[in-house]
């Protein structure tokens, strides 16, 4: 049985939840957490960055990657565990499960192949730089292991008769991961035409990347599917509403960053 066709725009606004709550819960409580609970002072923060100062710096900046990857493991054994929740709680845990473990694993691999961001600073700082390549590789394999884990939670949405939601399911809230960082990038920097453009399509790219795991992985989804597809997830006026509030906190409180102590 075919399900109900969702409604774009509160997949979009769960999306902006999920994605916020990942990126903020690596900033404030991974990083901005452990700052504090080992004795360091919050200095400045925003979307994308949490100076410390003091602290046991090795652990706090490993401490981002390490919340995503928690986290996103508590939420992914609780969907797992949700079949009598609400549709739309549910799908905001698959999308959270999925932005934080893809994002740690990615992040993890990224940092230790290229040398550079959170999980390298870590390995120097514990003196176990050679340690990258090994990590790397792990994460990697990690990313494909969690998209496919995580792709076969969405059989609950699907039923057996619509493998075309998947795209639907994974394809809208993702524009939030490929739009949310550049434009919050975009309204407070002054950039040119071209590195603005550069960071929109580094990010769509980034985003492409993240797709491609679930969408790839659906075709193998055919098999021991639930014969009833899950209602549409029509459109809910809470979900807007909170997923507006968000995006407002998220672009124009966090965005320009919030400066607690000057260096």
């Amino acid at each position: 049985m075919k399900a109900q066709s969702d409604d774009l725009l509160t997949l979009t606004s769960i999306g902006v939840c999920a994605f916020v709550a990942c990126d903020l819960g690596h900033e404030m409580l991974g990083h901005g957490g452990v700052c504090l609970v080992t004795g360091g002072r919050a200095a400045s923060f925003s979307t994308v960055h949490f100076q410390c100062f003091g602290g046991f710096q090795s652990l706090i900046t490993a401490s981002g990657i390490l919340f995503n990857l928690v986290t996103g493991m508590i939420a992914y054994l609780l969907l797992r565990r949700m079949h009598a929740a609400n549709i739309y709680l549910r799908y905001f845990v698959w999308l959270f499960a999925l932005f934080s473990l893809l994002t740690g694993w990615y992040y993890m691999a990224q940092s230790s192949f290229a040398n550079t961001g959170d999980w390298a600073n870590f390995l120097r700082l514990a003196a176990a730089a050679n340690w990258r390549f090994a990590t790397g590789s792990i994460a990697a394999i990690l990313v494909l292991a969690s998209g496919w884990a995580l792709t076969r939670e969405l059989r609950f949405f699907i039923g057996s008769a619509d493998l075309s939601r998947t795209w639907r399911l994974a394809t809208i809230p993702f524009w939030t991961l490929a739009l949310l960082p550049p434009l919050v990038r975009l309204i407070h920097s002054h950039w040119t035409l071209g590195q603005a453009a550069g960071v929109v399509f580094g990010s769509a790219a980034y985003a492409a990347g993240f797709l491609a795991i679930p969408l790839a992985f659906r075709v193998r989804l055919g098999r021991h599917l639930p014969e009833e597809a899950q209602p549409g997830i029509s459109r809910s006026t809470p979900w807007i509403l909170l997923g507006a509030a968000v995006l407002g906190v998220f672009v124009f409180v966090f965005g320009p960053g919030i400066t607690l102590i000057r260096g």
